[in-house]
């Protein structure tokens, strides 16, 4: 795996690993906390494509906005797709973010 590269844009993270492993990014458990992600709320990823992870506060809602449309934008427009949705993480896993 190469190294894992976090990107804070104010609110918001971008998650790189080298543009084939980023989607596996959500089996590594100790990747997801605070210290890493200083978010609003729970953790909340997309992961519309293998290279694209996108993160925010399940209580930033102007981000979380930006971000299913974002992940169904990548996700239809780009290749090696891995799903349109939001995804929560409630300390142990991921499951699907419903707001």
């Amino acid at each position: 795996m190469p190294d894992v590269e976090i990107i804070n844009l104010d609110g918001k993270f971008g998650v790189m690993a080298g543009g084939v492993y980023d989607a596996s990014l959500i089996l590594s458990k100790s990747m997801w906390n605070s210290e890493n992600f200083s978010v609003d709320g729970d953790i909340v990823i997309a992961v519309p494509t293998r290279d694209m992870v996108y993160v925010t506060g399940s209580k930033n809602r102007q981000e979380i906005n930006k971000l299913k449309s974002l992940a169904l934008k990548d996700f239809e427009n780009e290749n090696y797709q891995v799903s349109p949705y939001l995804f929560r993480y409630n300390g142990t896993a991921f499951e699907r973010f419903r707001d």
